[in-house]
C-alpha cells in the first residue's frame, strides 16, 4: 500500500478494498476499479484516536463519549480534514472517518501508519458483499493483494452490515444522524 497498491480486505463491517488514503493515485485507482464517480466520496477508516486526530479536528467530547457508547462500527462525518488525498473528501471538504475497534483491521490501519480508505468491495450500485464469494470478478481482478483473513463465513464482532454514519459540525458537535 505505500507504493499505492489496492487491497481486498474482510474490514470491521463488511468485506471492503482499500488503500492509502494519503495516496491521490491509489484513491484514483478505487475510484476506477468501483466505476464511482468522484463526486461520491469514498470513507476511511483508523486504527486509534492518535491517527484519527492527525487528519481531523477533533470532536467534542460528547461527540467522543458517543462514539465510544456507540455499540456498532459507527462512521463520523468531519467538516474537515487534513493530510489525506485531495481527491478523497466531498466537494465541501468533509470526509467520513471511522474508527474501528476490530483488531484485525486496527491492526493494518496502525501498520500503514495513515488512515486506510475502506470502501465496500463492490460496483458502484450494486450491493455490498457480506462474504467473500459475493466479491465480483472484476473487482477480485483489479486488487492487488488478497487477505486470506475471513474468506469463510466466521462469527465477527458486528454483523455483517454497513456501518451507521453521523454528522458533525464545525465546532465538533454532532448535527445528524445519515444511517
Amino acid at each position: 500500500m505505500h507504493q499505492g497498491g489496492i487491497i481486498l480486505f474482510p474490514s470491521d463491517t463488511i468485506w471492503g478494498i482499500g488503500c492509502d488514503a494519503t495516496n491521490e493515485l491509489a484513491v484514483e485507482r478505487i475510484f476506477s476499479v468501483k466505476n464511482r464517480s468522484e463526486s461520491n466520496p469514498l470513507p476511511a477508516i483508523v486504527g486509534s484516536l492518535e491517527q484519527l486526530c492527525e487528519y481531523v479536528d477533533m470532536p467534542s467530547a460528547e461527540v467522543m463519549a458517543f462514539m465510544e457508547s456507540f455499540g456498532t462500527p459507527l462512521t463520523v462525518v468531519y467538516p474537515r480534514s487534513r493530510k489525506l488525498a485531495h481527491n478523497l473528501p466531498a466537494s465541501d471538504g468533509s470526509i467520513g472517518i471511522r474508527l474501528t475497534k476490530d483488531p484485525f483491521v486496527k491492526q493494518l490501519c496502525l501498520t500503514l501508519g495513515r488512515p486506510l480508505v475502506a470502501t465496500s468491495a463492490n460496483l458502484s450500485g450494486q450491493p455490498a458483499p457480506k462474504q467473500f464469494d459475493d466479491i465480483p470478478s472484476q473487482i477480485l481482478s483489479a486488487v492487488d493483494y488478497v487477505f486470506e483473513y475471513r474468506r469463510v463465513a466466521v462469527p465477527m464482532l458486528y454483523p455483517m452490515l454497513p456501518s451507521s454514519v453521523v454528522r458533525i459540525s464545525t465546532d465538533g458537535r454532532l448535527i445528524d444522524f445519515i444511517r
